[in-house]
């Protein structure tokens, strides 16, 4: 697969707007032409002028940009880039994107050409000649709406099982350009916040994430030495500022136990430092979680992978994320060795972890998923029952220095969560507690 992370010149692209191209994607999807004409008037006789050295300048018409800081202008800017990339797609003949399911004729093949998030564009494709015109044709019809592609900062890369490592070979090797401009192949791009290597690779994603979440740590230091914040405080600031920083994006990690070893070790190492706990303690890290009434980096990892999964598998199947869900590769050939580890085995072990059933299968994980209200409700409660990870055979046994009212009077309180509880467990226990 080969992928082109596209960027545009100016800063400021909702300035470089082209009106008329505002108005023929308004009406190419179907705005009716009275609400055209109400946007118009938005933009009609907007003049500028400029101030130099205290004196103004002749004004001057703005015939571009949709409106910096307007309510109405993220939609418009959304509206043009889209109809650009649709244009570009529509007049493809080398290929159609990258395949997902071939057909066996190749009349009807499924593919995906983009994934976009305002004006951050990765296109793809599984051929190299395919990708070049997809980012002239980007180029061509981005350009009449009056953008333009930076080839400096634009990255193509090669993803495989051993396309980290420079020199490439030729068949992982791109020769992309932008208006005859070479554009730079890398191993490693951050795409949206997260860290997308080559080789599908997690390690370099966690480095990001752990010194990040470390520079947010460091600069709190002096709150946490402060002996006149109670410490419950102190956690609830860890929760909120590093933590969120630590986990970004982590609803579609596919980690290995390594990984979350190595995740563990610093979430205890904080945690440690905030509560002046030394190794000559010998303090367990289980004591340490229970203490600051916390859970462990794989329960929450693990819940907030299964609530990214709820939320995809009600999408229709129709949109992309929600295809990709249930997708099963038909074509190509797998490479020597053992595969990765995939997201979705991630997340039958979460699966398995909260509900309590090793023989859980992606069906019965959609069946349970499709009720938003008790799968958010089981996520929240299990996650709360796991505590400081303390697990039994008979079952999950919640921390007793929580206190409050008991979990187990609360879950069962819940009648849609009593119900998919008889669910899980075919009618008669859930995780070794009794329903009734």
């Amino acid at each position: 697969m080969y992928i082109n992370f596209v960027d545009f010149k100016s800063a400021f692209d909702f300035d470089c707007i082209n009106h008329e191209f505002i108005w023929k994607a308004l009406d190419h999807y179907g705005l009716p032409s009275k609400y055209i004409r109400i946007v118009q008037t938005f933009f009609e006789g907007t003049v500028s002028a400029v101030r130099v050295n205290g004196e103004l300048t002749d004004w001057f018409d703005v015939r571009s940009g949709t409106g910096q800081g307007d309510i109405q202008g993220p939609p418009l800017f959304n509206v043009v880039l889209n109809l650009a990339t649709h244009m570009a797609e529509t007049n493809k003949e080398v290929s159609k994107g990258l395949v997902l399911v071939k057909d066996p004729v190749g009349e009807n093949d499924q593919t995906v050409l983009d994934t976009d998030y305002a004006d951050v564009i990765a296109l793809m494709d599984d051929n190299k000649e395919g990708l070049q015109e997809s980012t002239d044709l980007l180029s061509q019809y981005a350009s009449l709406a009056g953008l333009k592609i930076n080839a400096k900062k634009t990255e193509c890369m090669a993803v495989g099982k051993w396309t980290s490592q420079r020199p490439f070979t030729e068949t992982n090797t791109l020769d992309l350009t932008v208006d005859g401009a070479p554009i730079k192949q890398t191993g490693t791009f951050t795409y949206l916040g997260h860290k997308i290597t080559s080789d599908s690779s997690l390690n370099p994603e966690l480095d990001t994430r752990i010194q990040k979440a470390s520079g947010a740590y460091n600069q709190l230091g002096n709150l946490w030495k402060n002996r006149n914040i109670q410490t419950s405080t102190k956690i609830r600031i860890y929760r909120a500022a590093v933590l969120t920083v630590l986990l970004y994006g982590s609803e579609v990690w596919n980690t290995t136990k390594t990984q979350i070893h190595r995740l563990e070790v610093y979430h205890q190492r904080c945690l440690r430092k905030i509560f002046r706990i030394t190794w000559k303690q010998r303090v367990k890290n289980v004591q340490v979680l229970e203490r600051a009434q916390i859970q462990s980096i794989e329960v929450m990892v693990g819940a907030n992978r299964l609530r990214w999964f709820g939320h995809v598998s009600r999408m229709p199947e129709e949109r992309l994320p929600g295809r990709l869900l249930r997708w099963t590769p038909t074509h190509g050939k797998r490479s020597r060795g053992r595969p990765k580890k995939s997201w979705l085995a991630c997340v039958r072990e979460d699966a398995s972890l909260f509900t309590g059933r090793e023989d859980i299968t992606l069906e019965d994980m959609l069946g349970l998923a499709s009720d938003r209200v008790g799968w958010r409700g089981l996520l929240r409660t299990r996650r709360n029952f796991l505590g400081a990870g303390r697990l039994f055979r008979g079952g999950i046994v919640p921390p007793t220095c929580f206190g409050g009212t008991s979990p187990r009077r609360n879950y069962f309180a819940n009648s849609n969560l009593r119900n998919l509880a008889l669910r899980l467990d075919g009618g008669k226990n859930f995780g070794g507690l009794s329903a009734s």
